[in-house]
């Protein structure tokens, strides 16, 4: 009984394996706008990058992103063109840009990156889709 209330207590002081930090809620200094231009082409420039997850914070889009590399500083944007579909809510297509300044090194990365997405707000709503052009990922920006 005894080797029963010894595990029960682990148990709960680990947690279960979980962990239980919270995501951070304030944009860190690195933080970017959304570059937005009708000229933006979104499918020039881009190294390979894979979105992990995507979710909004405030007036924020954090992006959790891995890429090869490990030797060079990586460079990423997020673009969109600002054009919006007239459907309900409006749809936005939002391109993540990743320069790799020629990092020929293997290491696999991982990085959360956060945009401010006000840049996008539609007149008449509050809240459009975002289509995150080279991913599977949808999110909805309520603002």
């Amino acid at each position: 009984m005894r080797k029963l209330h010894i595990f029960l207590i682990i148990l709960t002081l680990n947690g279960c394996g979980v962990s239980s930090t919270p995501m951070r809620t304030t944009p860190p200094a690195d933080s970017q706008e959304i570059f937005v231009d009708a000229s933006v082409n979104p499918n020039k420039g881009i190294d390979p990058v894979r979105v992990k997850d995507a979710q909004q914070v405030g007036e924020y889009i954090v992006l959790d992103v891995s890429y090869s590399g490990g030797c060079e500083e990586h460079v990423f944007q997020l673009e969109s063109k600002g054009q919006y579909t007239s459907t309900y809510p409006p749809e936005v297509d939002i391109t993540l840009k990743h320069n790799s300044n020629g990092d020929r090194c293997r290491g696999i990365m991982d990085k959360k990156l956060w945009f401010d997405l006000s840049p996008l707000k539609f007149q008449g709503t509050n809240r459009i889709l975002l289509i995150l052009t080279n991913t599977d990922t949808t999110l909805e920006y309520n603002y």
